[in-house]
């Protein structure tokens, strides 16, 4: 026990794997995972890689918080969590283990690794907040980079998945991971061998915990890691060198895209809501097929942050979906987004979500606001209606005797009680110069009002009667008699200029 106690002294001198605490520290310096003292939370299984990484990171001079969960999946892994107490007791570091039900998080699609994996991760969140710290180490190895990469490539991921796991992860976008803003995850092993963390473990006299789930083949990384590897090592012994390899190229090729991206988002795309983007189509269609993908995929990653189950196939709907824009035609996208066609943009959004469409002259809200003149009634994106009382000479009459798209005159007594409001059902008014009515919702077909913009387009009534679907069409009740002296003129501004 004494020599234990002396090997594991931060200060000592490892006789065997002092090249793991070079690399552990090299990594650490060159990708910027902690500052000198830093403290951080340590997930420890117990096994090999996260014992090695306790063990350097303490000799490094790490301030760290020992934190162990206890999934419920086994029997008898408390007893596994005591030894990791006793682990952290000496080294003389605070732990922190939990008990914490995986199975309620299962199911639906979600497997039971995936459920044990978002438990985990909220519970170092946890840990992490309350000790008011900011990173949080896993002992993540090249190893597990291997395995990583081989699953993304059997399920059909991209550029991004075939990346692989980075150094240094920012959680707070991280799906069903809550409250994990400001929160980063580092892999500080990320450049080391499995057998090294081992051997680590074997030279100072650490005993890792075996976990008899990592033999249980119904997992698909076991499977992976026990028969594929092996397998296809016997093609290619260097495998795993070849895929952190590929690996490697692959995150020099995604961060290339994501700096194009970035560029391109600025002129391309705008926050149209809280959960609605809009994308301007004759900008999106003249791009590389690849950005366009990427474009799609920071856009999901915006909107639904995290999100799992978005697949190649499911990129390319909605690049397609983009691209064709068909009016009208709404498509449903994973995670509970949708694709809508609005004018010459295409809107992803959450589902139903509010959208702004500055474009478009939009109410603020459904309720009915009364119309004063003299008067300024303020829409949504910077749109306003204007009325002002104007004395009916020669000239003037020339100018409001017959409506303009974005200016009417009523007689001043119409003007009394007139009112702002949505379109209702069955909304009708008599098109100015016309003899029959028409629908409102007809209006709206014919002057190709896109539908998401119909439900707030301010309507002008007089006496409960329509008089103006504001910046389309006037009613001929606005007609102004050849005796009148004065009307109150109605005009719809922007403030980059006039109506669409």
């Amino acid at each position: 026990m004494k020599e234990r106690e002396i090997t594991r002294d931060r200060d000592a001198i490892i006789p065997e794997g002092m090249e793991i605490l070079t690399q552990v520290a090299s990594l650490i310096e060159r990708d910027g995972l902690l500052s000198a003292g830093q403290g951080l939370v340590l997930g420890v299984s117990g096994g090999a890689d996260s014992l090695c990484l306790l063990d350097c990171l303490v000799r490094l001079g790490f301030p760290v918080v020992v934190a162990h969960l206890d999934h419920q999946l086994r029997p008898g892994a408390w007893r596994e969590a005591e030894q990791v107490l006793a682990i952290a007791r000496d080294y003389r570091l605070p732990a922190v283990i939990e008990r914490r039900d995986v199975r309620p998080r299962a199911g639906q699609g979600r497997s039971i690794e995936e459920a044990a994996r978002i438990v985990r991760y909220n519970f170092l969140a946890d840990v992490a907040r309350e000790r008011n710290l900011k990173m949080i180490a896993t002992g993540h190895t090249a190893d597990d980079q291997v395995e990583t990469i081989l699953m993304h490539l059997l399920r059909g991921a991209g550029l991004s998945g075939l990346s692989g796991m980075h150094s240094r992860t920012d959680l707070g976008g991280w799906v069903d991971l809550d409250g994990a803003g400001g929160l980063e995850l580092i892999r500080p092993l990320l450049e080391t061998t499995r057998v090294a963390t081992e051997d680590h473990c074997r030279s100072i006299g650490l005993r890792p915990i075996q976990d008899p789930s990592n033999q249980d083949r119904s997992f698909f990384r076991n499977r992976l890691r026990l028969e594929l590897i092996p397998l296809l090592e016997t093609y290619n012994p260097a495998l795993k060198d070849v895929v952190l390899r590929m690996g490697k190229v692959m995150r020099a090729e995604t961060e290339f895209l994501q700096a194009i991206t970035r560029e391109v988002w600025q002129g391309a795309v705008r926050q149209a809501g809280q959960h609605a983007l809009a994308i301007a189509h004759k900008g999106f269609v003249g791009l590389p097929r690849a950005v366009q993908r990427s474009l799609v995929r920071e856009a999901f990653a915006r909107l639904r942050p995290g999100v799992r189950d978005l697949g190649f196939d499911h990129v390319e709907q909605a690049v397609d979906g983009i691209v064709r824009k068909l009016a009208g035609v709404t498509e449903a996208l994973p995670g509970g987004l949708e694709i809508v066609p609005v004018g010459e943009e295409v809107l992803i959004r959450r589902t139903g979500s509010p959208v702004e469409l500055p474009q478009y002259p939009q109410l603020t809200s459904a309720r009915a606001r009364k119309l004063r003149s003299p008067g300024r009634l303020a829409l949504a994106g910077g749109w306003a209606i204007h009325t002002q009382v104007t004395e009916l000479t020669r000239d003037t009459w020339k100018r409001i005797e017959s409506p303009a798209r974005d200016t009417i005159a009523v007689d001043v007594q119409a003007a009394e009680d007139l009112i702002v409001r949505p379109a209702r059902r069955g909304d009708r008014l008599r098109p100015f110069g016309m003899a029959g009515s028409a629908k409102i919702s007809d209006i709206f077909v014919n002057e190709h009002v896109p539908f998401l913009a119909r439900a707030r387009w301010p309507l002008v009534v007089a006496g409960g009667t329509p008089v103006w679907v504001t910046g389309l069409r006037a009613a001929e009740d606005t007609r102004l008699s050849t005796s009148a002296k004065r009307a109150v003129c109605i005009r719809l501004e922007k403030h980059e200029g006039k109506v669409r």
